[in-house]
C-alpha cells in the first residue's frame, strides 16, 4: 500500500461520505452485519417460484456493491495509507450502489400503471408512459456512465494535475439527474393516483422507497454543493444517516414483500375479467395462467371462443355471435 498522494487536490472533488477514517469503522461493521443478515432472505425469494422475479438480481447487485463499500471502508479506516485504486473502486461503489436502487422503482412504478389499465396483450403502452419511462430509463444509465467516469478520472488527476473541474462536473450532472428521475416518479405516482385510480395497497408502499430515495438525491446533490468543510452536510454523520441509512430502508423494502405478488407484471400478460395473469408466475410455480375472457381451456387449440369474448379492436365479438346464431339457427330447421 503506499499513502495517498496530493490530498489537497482530491479535498476539492468533496467525495460524498469523505475519507473514510476510524470513526468510520463502527457503523460500517454495524451496516455489514445489517446487510448480510437479509441475505437468506433475498436467496430464499430467488429460490422460491412464485417469489423469484428478475429485479431481485439487481437488487442483489446492489447488495453486493454496498457490502463491498463497506468492506472497503473498513479496510480504509483500521490502516493509515491505502492505495489510490481501493479509493476510487469506493467511491464508485458509493455511487452506483444508489443508483441501481432507482430502477426497482420505474419498473414497479409501470406496473402499478399497468394493473389499473389492464388491456390486450398487443394493444401499446400509453404514449406518455413510454416517454416518462424511456427518459428515466436513459437519464439513469447516463448518471451510472457519469459516476463511473468520474472515478476513473481521479487517477489523472493525481498524477497530471488536470480533470480536476471534469470530474466535479460529472458528479454533479450524475446527481442531479438521478434526484430528477426520483422527483419525476414520485411526481408522477401521485398523479396516476388521483386521476387513474392506481392500487391504493401498491401506491402507498411503493412511497416508502421513493421517499427514502428521495432524501438520499437530496442530500447528495446539497452536498456535493456544500464548500464549507463544517457543514452539517458533509459530517460524516451525516452521510451514514441520510444516505447509507435511507439506503438500507428502501433495500428492504423491496425484499419485505413478494414482488410478484404485489406488484405483477401485465407487460404482455393475457388479461380476463376478474384477474391478470402474471409471466413470473408460471404453471410450473403452481400458479394458473389465466386464459382471457371467453376461451375454453378445454379446446385443444385454446381458441374456442365463446360469446363473452370481444376482441380489443371492436366489432369482431358481435359479428362472430351472430354468425354462430344462424349456423345454430340453421341446424334447428334442417333438424
Amino acid at each position: 500500500m503506499s499513502t495517498i498522494p496530493d490530498y489537497d487536490t482530491l479535498s476539492n472533488i468533496n467525495f460524498t461520505g469523505g475519507f473514510p477514517a476510524h470513526r468510520d469503522l463502527a457503523p460500517s461493521i454495524v451496516f455489514i452485519v445489517l446487510y448480510s443478515l437479509t441475505v437468506p432472505v433475498v436467496l430464499w425469494r430467488i429460490i422460491v417460484p412464485r417469489y423469484r422475479t428478475w429485479l431481485l438480481y439487481r437488487i442483489v447487485l446492489f447488495l453486493g456493491c454496498r457490502l463491498a463499500m463497506l468492506i472497503i471502508r473498513v479496510i480504509m479506516a483500521t490502516t493509515s495509507s491505502w492505495s489510490l485504486g481501493l479509493l476510487i473502486a469506493e467511491l464508485i461503489l458509493v455511487g452506483v450502489g444508489y443508483l441501481l436502487l432507482l430502477e426497482p422503482i420505474l419498473v414497479l412504478f409501470k406496473r402499478t400503471v399497468d394493473a389499473a389499465h389492464p388491456k390486450h396483450r398487443y394493444a401499446r403502452e400509453p404514449l406518455w408512459l413510454i416517454i416518462l419511462l424511456g427518459t428515466c430509463w436513459a437519464g439513469l444509465l447516463a448518471a451510472v456512465a457519469m459516476t463511473v467516469a468520474a472515478g476513473v478520472m481521479i487517477s489523472d488527476a493525481i498524477d497530471q494535475g488536470t480533470g480536476l473541474q471534469t470530474i466535479i462536473n460529472l458528479r454533479h450532472a450524475s446527481y442531479i439527474t438521478s434526484l430528477i428521475i426520483v422527483g419525476c416518479i414520485l411526481f408522477a405516482l401521485l398523479i396516476c393516483f388521483a386521476a387513474y385510480r392506481t392500487s391504493v395497497k401498491q401506491t402507498l408502499y411503493l412511497l416508502i422507497p421513493i421517499c427514502a430515495l428521495l432524501v438520499v438525491a437530496v442530500y447528495r446533490v446539497v452536498q456535493t454543493y456544500t464548500t464549507n468543510p463544517s457543514s452539517a452536510a458533509r459530517k460524516l454523520s451525516t452521510f451514514w444517516i441520510l444516505q447509507i441509512t435511507f439506503e438500507y430502508i428502501a433495500y428492504v423494502s423491496y425484499i419485505a414483500i413478494s414482488i410478484p405478488g404485489w406488484y405483477p407484471s401485465v407487460h404482455n400478460s393475457v388479461v380476463r375479467k376478474g384477474g391478470v395473469s402474471d409471466p413470473e408466475r408460471s404453471p410450473a410455480s403452481g400458479h394458473e395462467t389465466l386464459l382471457p375472457d371467453g376461451m375454453d381451456r378445454s379446446h385443444p387449440s385454446g381458441r374456442r371462443f365463446t360469446d363473452s369474448y370481444t376482441p380489443a379492436r371492436g366489432g369482431g365479438g358481435r359479428f362472430s355471435q351472430k354468425m354462430r346464431s344462424g349456423r345454430n339457427h340453421k341446424t334447428e330447421v334442417s333438424g
